[in-house]
C-alpha cells in the first residue's frame, strides 16, 4: 500500500508511521509526546474530525490538521 496521510485512513487499521510532515514546531510536538517515525499506530475511532489511536500502548486524540501531518503505511 502507498503511504497515506493518517486523516485518510480507515478505522481499525494498523499502520506504521513513515513520515512526519510540517514545520519545525509540529515535528517538535510529535517528538515531545513520544511519537516517532517507525512507530506502530492503530486508528480506533474518528469523532468530529478528531482521530483517536493507540501508539506504544497509549491512547492519543489528535485533530484533523495534526493527523494530516502523519504519513503512514498500512501493515499487510
Amino acid at each position: 500500500m502507498i503511504e497515506n496521510k493518517l486523516s485518510s485512513c480507515k478505522i481499525n487499521g494498523q499502520y506504521e508511521i513513515k513520515q512526519i510532515d510540517g514545520d519545525e514546531a509540529m515535528i517538535r510536538f510529535f517528538k515531545h509526546v513520544g511519537i516517532h517515525v517507525g512507530d506502530t499506530l492503530k486508528l480506533v475511532n474518528i469523532l468530529n474530525k478528531h482521530y483517536i489511536g493507540y501508539i506504544k500502548g497509549s491512547r492519543y486524540a489528535m485533530e484533523e490538521t495534526i493527523a494530516s501531518s502523519l504519513y503512514v503505511k498500512q501493515y499487510d
